[in-house]
């Protein structure tokens, strides 16, 4: 081969071979939005922001909450199903949530760090839980006067973009095991007591709307997953004390049977060993009775505390597969409507 040949031989191969890699760099670059959006990259002032109201998912319409976490083309949300067995139950969730941000408590802190509130390539948010009121404290005015002091717990920081004022986070199917948010959300339900759900792979939706001449955060849609550990470990005890504690509430009466018997039933060797005890037993003493977590799984209230995401390896790790059949994670989606705050230093 003659030497001009071998040169453009090399020079060709080379070429290629930086082609290659340039188009491996792009492609990283594209399936890994934490190149183009992370701490060192956000710009612009920040603005605090605080939950004035905690909206539970309904069955329809627009405030379902459900959202695709895996990237299968399905909508999911399987609180939003939790609370329709819920409210045909009677259960008042809704209203025992209200009456807990009212004096303060559960609320949800959110600090937007961005260049502009319209529009943004790259934007954080982060959130975390405020401390309640301290004995004598006055409840938030939620008036844009409240100053909040941050909980002890840990925050979270979402990377994302804003594109006509609504401010959408990184995919949780984007994300890496070493880029997974948790949120340690908190619900207080009055006698009930109080909840942690460690919302894992935690997405959100911010709209900013006008008001008053200038753009402010007003509604969030917040998504994560609770794994089933959690759910057996947090979510079904509460759900065994809101039924338990409804049920010592109710007038006798046709529906107090018909509610008891969803729960309570003959055909359940644990019903039936429990019921051995009368004063343990909702259909013989309703006023003094105790619901089991093993009745709760075995009701139509369990059917919908079933895992719809495979979300989790073996070891517990954020790992969503689309479509997956190892389900081991709750999908859950709500809403927070939100106003201006500022933060103690």
């Amino acid at each position: 081969m003659r030497p001009g040949i071998i040169t453009f031989a090399a020079h060709l191969g080379l070429a290629v071979l930086l082609l290659v890699l340039g188009s491996g760099c792009r492609d990283e670059a594209a399936e890994d939005p934490f190149l183009s959006c992370n701490v060192g990259l956000v710009r612009g002032e920040t603005a605090t922001f605080a939950s004035d109201r905690l909206t539970l998912p309904k069955a329809s319409g627009a405030f379902t909450f459900a959202f695709d976490f895996d990237g299968d083309g399905k909508n999911e949300n399987q609180l939003k199903t939790l609370m329709q067995v819920a409210a045909i139950g009677g259960l008042d969730v809704d209203g025992q949530v209200a009456s807990a941000t009212a004096a303060g408590q559960g609320i949800v802190l959110f600090q937007l760090t961005t260049p502009d509130l319209s529009n943004a390539e790259c934007a954080r948010l982060t959130l975390s839980l405020a401390d309640p009121p301290q004995p004598g404290q006055s409840p938030p005015k939620f008036d844009g006067s409240d100053v909040f002091s941050v909980a002890d717990v840990s925050a979270v920081t979402l990377y994302g973009s804003i594109a006509d004022g609504v401010f959408s986070s990184i995919l949780p199917k984007k994300r890496s095991l070493y880029e997974e948010q948790i949120l340690p959300l908190h619900f207080y339900l009055g006698a009930a007591g109080t909840v942690e759900l460690p919302l894992h792979g935690v997405h959100v939706e911010a709209r900013l709307v006008d008001e008053q001449g200038k753009k402010t955060l007003r509604s969030v849609a917040l998504h994560g997953v609770l794994p089933v550990p959690a759910v057996q470990a947090n979510l079904v005890p509460l759900i065994v004390r809101l039924v338990t504690e409804m049920i010592h509430r109710m007038s006798a009466g046709k529906e107090r049977d018909a509610f008891i018997k969803w729960f309570e039933d003959d055909s359940y060797p644990v019903s039936q060993a429990k019921c051995q005890i009368d004063a343990d037993c909702c259909r013989r003493a309703p006023a003094t009775c105790k619901l089991l977590p093993e009745e709760i799984m075995l009701s139509p209230v369990g059917g919908v505390l079933m895992p719809d995401l495979q979300a989790f390896d073996l070891q517990g790790n954020w790992e969503l597969v689309p479509a997956g059949r190892e389900k081991n994670g709750l999908s859950v989606g709500l809403g927070l409507r939100t106003v201006a705050a500022g933060l103690l230093p």
